[in-house]
């Protein structure tokens, strides 16, 4: 029972990435940051999610913020621990936070770069 709800989630993500239309995938890299994770429980692929910011101002301070936000909720969603919480599933998440954290802050470094040019 408790796999089938690791199961789940990942499946879940998947079918969002294959129902996102082509051009949204292959939009400028200023318009989207790609979050790549370690999938949890360990043994399952990495995971992509797309944090959409082409509508933010990442001129000003708010728009960064937001992007932040955007960024640290899908890092959450992707990591989170569903069950059980213990000491291995702990480091597994923090693991895959970092992960996550490594792919996005160069995007996001070089969108507000592109924003202030």
């Amino acid at each position: 029972m408790q796999r089938s709800r690791y199961l789940a989630f990942p499946a879940a993500v998947t079918a969002l990435l294959l129902a996102a239309p082509a051009p949204a995938l292959a939009q400028d890299e200023t318009q989207q940051i790609v979050v790549r994770g370690k999938q949890m429980p360990r043994g399952y692929g990495p995971v992509e999610m797309i944090v959409k910011i082409g509508d933010l101002n990442l001129s000003s301070r708010a728009g960064v913020g937001e992007m932040e936000k955007r960024v640290t909720n899908t890092i959450r969603l992707m990591c989170r621990i569903n069950a059980p919480i213990n000491a291995s599933n702990k480091r597994e998440s923090k693991t895959c936070s970092e992960f996550a954290w490594a792919s996005a802050r160069p995007q996001m470094d070089r969108a507000v770069r592109a924003a202030s040019d």
